[in-house]
């Protein structure tokens, strides 16, 4: 008699991802604007996530929601969206510009997540004219 054994590995029916509110933000500069990230499962562990500024524009940053932990199970938040604030800092130029918002988890299993922060500039160029008045002979 002949007796065959298959075993089978359990892998996960699903992977943990971010949701995001959206993917571009328009902050206006010397002010701020938010979005917002959840999980879209439950996750089986706590989830830590890091929301950081990785290029583009200096003046743009992130000042509220860096850092965001998301647990899981029954009373669990991963299904409530967590707010991220981002600021633009007044400068001298004007020209709008942009930089990329990255939402990580620091254990590296959820896919990265970018959000396009675009400054909105207040400064108009301007020049100044002299009110003298020149002569010519």
């Amino acid at each position: 008699m002949l007796l065959l054994a298959f075993i089978t590995y359990a892998t996960p029916a699903f992977a943990l991802d971010f949701v995001l509110s959206t993917t571009t933000v328009n902050v206006p500069e010397g002010s701020t604007n938010t979005f917002t990230v959840r999980l879209d499962v439950d996750p089986v562990t706590d989830v830590n996530v890091t929301v950081a500024r990785v290029s583009g524009d200096t003046d743009i940053s992130v000042t509220g929601g860096s850092a965001l932990t998301f647990t899981g199970g029954t009373g669990g938040n991963w299904s409530t969206p967590q707010t991220v604030t981002l600021a633009a800092a007044e400068d001298a130029d004007t020209g709008n510009s942009s930089a990329t918002i990255r939402v990580s988890d620091d254990a590296a299993i959820i896919a990265n997540a970018d959000v396009t922060a675009n400054e909105s500039d207040n400064d108009t160029n301007s020049f100044n004219l002299s009110t003298t008045t020149v002569n010519v002979p």
